[in-house]
């Protein structure tokens, strides 16, 4: 399957940009980039890179994503003696160590490595096609997935028309589990190349890609070393895009799981629903085009999930750049974005894609076979623009606009702009600030303004309306029937509930002081000016009202302490208030 990020905000657009790239030299091992995997040893973050003509594999740190660093390689040699034509590759961990799998297609075998001292990288066990390993003549993918403890490796064996299961759980020793070649039980496993695995209910399942079958195998394998053929589908008028599928993922949305196809030869991508096996529906098909301008020679396929949006990042040969496609609607797939081959990107016939995470940014490492080359791209979100809550401000007075909730899922900086309504006349101070202020008119009137937030390649807007109106006269006992509560209510914050929304900031608290205490505290922070609409406990009920949050400095309030306090607000006298315990 791809990559989750569900703890990041769902949004409706998405672009790509280039990060950086490291082309083959001197020390390097790049020649012929072909797949990727992306890792992480503590608080660095790697990508490894299969070098088809140079017979080895690069270990890139892309911590930095601007900022690609070699840091170890290996080649075919005595020390690592099965990496003749490596294509695949994928990325495991048992216990506190990383390993690596490569695929090597010339030496009809699999290469397994351990990373987790680099830049020592070690040769833990190989093995070739033989008696005991018979699936793996031409060894093209790999991937690995777990049942119970065991951890497992499946390779595709294009040569063989098969796949192969391992047992890696107890390395240095490389089980053979079970293996599978087309035949009349396996039917569509003429020249395996893609595979990807996925679960539904508590069965797990492989799906492979068929190259010269033009198909797709689905295996249970759920109860190794028995694999069961659950079904198989072929390029029909059923299942339209399958001529020569290469790459294949899985992706859920709500209950149901698909798997999707990258299709060679017919330029595009097929989406298959999987969620009621052994049935497969065609869910939707889409092929190079004005609308999807960069599918031609579809190879590489990945899934995305960000937020309640799903998104496929798919790599396209023939037309040597990347497509970002928006699936969350099957019904209506979308392209986000695309990006090819240009004099700042070097994607010319890219294959391999893996995704990778910095802080709270998305990132993709692209492998470009004839630029013999790894890229980096920001996969980076739209921020979310937020101008605050309708107010009410009153004549004359100072108008704070405040889009300070605003947020950028990626982390990045933002731009503000604020604009009023053309036919608005006020003058705006700091219109391109987090806060803009105006001056309120001597006269009833209802103003509209627009904030725009950007983070220099995607922007969001959002509006809000201020009606001005005359000030109402307020007393103590307006003060006293506008407050609900005031209560600590951890150790060094106090909740003020009002029962209707005070619209203008806060003036001051003064004079805190926790009952027993000679010094009054410092209010330090304030969250809630305008107050925000919450529901609180009040005796014993919860009562919908308006927060407003405060924060005091020196030691923590015990359990049980009780206060005092005089308020000033803009638009109250001034009141003394006793601040009740309401600490947990």
């Amino acid at each position: 399957m791809g990559i989750s990020f569900e703890d990041s905000f769902a949004q409706t657009a998405i672009n790509i940009s280039d990060e950086d790239f490291i082309i083959d030299a001197n020390n390097l091992v790049l020649d012929g980039a072909r797949k990727t995997v992306s890792f992480t040893i503590g608080s660095s973050t790697y990508v490894a890179v299969t070098a088809y003509n140079d017979d080895g594999v690069q270990i890139l740190d892309v911590s930095d994503p601007g900022n690609i660093t070699a840091i170890a390689s290996i080649t075919d040699g005595p020390d690592f003696p099965v990496l003749d034509g490596p294509i695949g590759i994928t990325s495991f961990k048992i216990g506190s160590v990383t390993y690596l799998a490569v695929a090597a297609s010339q030496d009809d075998g699999v290469q397994i490595l351990d990373v987790s001292n680099l830049p020592a990288i070690t040769a833990v066990a190989s093995i070739t096609d033989s008696t005991d390993f018979p699936e793996l003549d031409g060894a093209r993918n790999v991937i690995t997935f777990k049942i119970g403890s065991a951890t497992y490796l499946a390779v595709t064996a294009y040569n063989d028309d098969g796949v192969q299961i391992l047992d890696v759980s107890n390395l240095p020793t490389i089980t053979a589990v079970a293996s599978i070649t087309d035949s009349t039980d396996f039917p569509v496993l003429d020249g395996a190349r893609g595979i990807t695995s996925f679960k539904v209910g508590n069965v797990t399942y492989l799906a492979v890609t068929a190259g010269l079958d033009d198909g797709v195998q689905i295996l249970d394998v759920s109860n190794l070393p028995t694999i069961t053929a659950t079904t198989s589908i072929t390029d029909s008028t059923d299942f339209p895009t399958l001529d020569s599928p290469n790459g294949i993922t899985s992706f859920k949305i709500g209950n149901s799981m698909y798997v999707v196809v990258a299709s060679y030869n017919d330029d595009g991508v097929q989406i298959l629903d999987v969620s009621n096996l052994p049935t497969i529906t065609a869910v939707a098909s889409i092929t190079d085009s004005t609308d999807f301008p960069v599918l031609d020679g579809a190879r590489g396929i990945i899934s995305l999930k960000i937020g309640n949006v799903t998104y496929l990042v798919i790599t396209a040969s023939a037309d040597d750049g990347v497509q970002i496609l928006d699936v969350s609607n099957l019904s209506s797939i979308t392209s986000v974005d695309s990006i090819i081959n240009s004099s700042s990107t070097r994607l010319d016939s890219p294959n391999g894609i893996t995704l990778f995470r910095i802080g709270s940014s998305t990132y993709a490492a692209v492998a470009a076979f004839n630029d013999d080359s790894l890229q980096t791209f920001l996969i980076n979100q739209t921020p979310n623009a937020n101008a605050g809550r309708d107010i009410t401000g009153y004549f004359g007075r100072t108008i704070t606009l405040d889009g300070s909730s605003s947020t950028d899922p990626d982390g990045d900086t933002l731009q503000y702009s604020w604009q009023q309504n053309p036919t608005d006349t006020v003058t705006l101070e700091n219109e391109n600030k987090v806060r803009a202020t105006f001056t309120a008119p001597d006269e009833p009137v209802i103003l509209e303004f627009t904030l725009t937030v950007s983070d220099d390649s995607l922007q969001d807007i959002d509006t809000i309306t201020v009606t001005i109106t005359k000030p109402v006269a307020r007393n103590i006992k307006d003060m006293e029937d506008t407050l609900a509560s005031a209560q600590i209510t951890g150790p060094n914050q106090i909740t003020m509930a009002y029962y209707e929304e005070l619209f203008t900031f806060i003036n001051s608290y003064l004079n805190f002081t926790i009952t027993g205490e000679d010094t009054p505290r410092n209010i330090t922070g304030i969250d809630g000016s305008p107050s925000k609409s919450a529901t609180v406990n009040i005796d014993g009920e919860d009562t919908d009202v308006f927060v407003t949050t405060l924060t005091f400095d020196g030691e923590p309030a015990p359990l049980g302490s009780t206060g005092s306090m005089y308020m000033q607000h803009a638009d109250h006298y001034l009141a003394f208030l006793q601040i009740q315990d309401g600490q947990n």
